[in-house]
């Protein structure tokens, strides 16, 4: 459950004003990491997670904000978190 709730406040980790694909993404980067701080199995997992998921996002020139109720984005979240070995509700 931890883990869903996880994905469902991702939107969160950046912010509702700030961008990812701004100058923000260092900042985005270190929001992420303490969302997925206590489920990664290592730092390194959380860092791989947010990393995926925020190049993920501006590939498809999204940012958190836009994966509120996007389906796209939780599928990008979803699978950074599965590549990276941190559990996600299924």
């Amino acid at each position: 459950m931890p883990s869903k709730i996880a994905l469902l406040a991702l939107p969160l980790a950046c912010g509702i004003v700030a961008s990812c694909s701004s100058g923000g993404r260092d900042a985005s980067q270190a929001r992420c990491e303490r969302t997925f701080a206590r489920m990664a199995p290592s730092p390194e997992a959380k860092t791989e997670v947010c990393s995926c998921i925020l190049d993920g996002l501006e590939a498809r020139g999204m940012t958190m904000t836009d994966t509120l109720g996007n389906d796209e984005g939780h599928q990008i979240a979803r699978r950074c978190a599965e590549r990276a070995g941190v559990p996600v509700a299924t």
